[in-house]
């Protein structure tokens, strides 16, 4: 259910299904019906796609109309899966979303296993993928702190075409800086925390757009959620959030501001919400922040 012109799409589902002979099912565009149909109609059981696109699959209304037990894996890429998605989707299909994490640059660097998965996390380093997290000295974080994560690989692009400086500002020494921050757990597990620019800065305190959104997901009345961060005047930046109501939901933004102050800390409940139809997604079906944010400004 993925653009075969994206690198998740054309990489681990097309060139991955060849490479092993498997049946693969292409479909012209995506739309949660005609995916619940092939899903039943080809008894697929392994599923690729972003987390925008697993939470239409469980908001469908007419989803318990369909058989879905051939399903053995399903795999997330793209954005973080809120963990109220995963428990959802996990009690709908009857099988877990694995995360990982990748870039066109260098594709997934970072996949969570099927056996020992840690929900939440993007898992550990992929099959011939050294990684290491630093700080913005480029010194290497100790365990549990948060980092930028660098990825070295035979699987990394070779450069930007015609743009040295961009190459050079992001291939140093051998090692590719991807722009993500994340921790690492004692057993090597990592956990994505934020992209390093979608990092919210109010008051000198970061803000994981992340975390806000999964407090959102944990409102019943929440279909979808984005958060970015505003200039501000007095605190450098503001928390903004979008969010979209599921049918038949309502609820106004003082009583969301109050669910939220008991799960999150004070700072990082956004100052501003705004309530719309839909969220605007780019051509992978990627919810596309840059637009919001273009709006928010405006």
């Amino acid at each position: 259910m993925l653009p075969l012109c994206h690198i998740f799409g054309f990489a681990l589902q097309m060139i991955a299904a060849i490479s092993v002979g498997a049946t693969l099912v292409i479909m012209p565009r995506f739309e949660p019906e005609l995916v619940l149909q092939n899903l039943q109609q080809h008894g697929v059981t392994k599923l690729y796609g972003l987390p925008v696109m697993y939470n239409a699959l469980v908001n469908y209304p007419e989803i318990a109309a369909y058989s879905l037990d051939t399903l053995q894996l399903c795999f997330a890429g793209g954005d973080a899966v809120p963990p109220t998605l995963q428990q959802q989707f996990t009690k709908i299909f009857g099988v877990e979303i694995l995360e990982g994490c990748g870039m066109t640059e260098v594709i997934p660097y970072s996949m969570n296993p099927q056996e020992n998965k840690r929900l939440g996390s993007i898992g550990k380093a992929t099959q011939g993928v050294m990684l290491r997290l630093v700080n913005e000295q480029g010194e290497d974080v100790p365990q549990g702190e948060v980092g930028e994560v660098l990825v070295k690989s035979e699987a990394m692009m070779l450069g930007y075409w015609n743009q040295p400086e961009a190459t050079a500002a992001v291939l140093k020494d051998g090692w590719l800086y991807t722009g993500d921050l994340a921790w690492m757990d004692e057993d090597n597990y990592y956990w994505f925390v934020s992209r390093k620019k979608e990092i919210i800065v109010r008051g000198g305190s970061n803000i994981s757009p992340l975390e806000v959104e999964a407090v959102l997901y944990q409102h019943s009345s929440i279909k979808e959620a984005a958060v970015i961060g505003l200039p501000d005047a007095t605190w450098g930046e503001i928390v903004q959030a979008f969010v979209v109501l599921r049918e038949e939901y309502s609820i106004s933004k003082i009583e969301l501001m109050e669910f939220m102050h008991q799960r999150i800390a004070a700072y990082k409940v956004p100052e501003k919400i705004a309530f719309l139809p839909e969220l605007p997604k780019g051509l992978t079906g990627k919810i596309h922040r840059k637009t919001l944010r273009d709006w928010a400004t405006a």
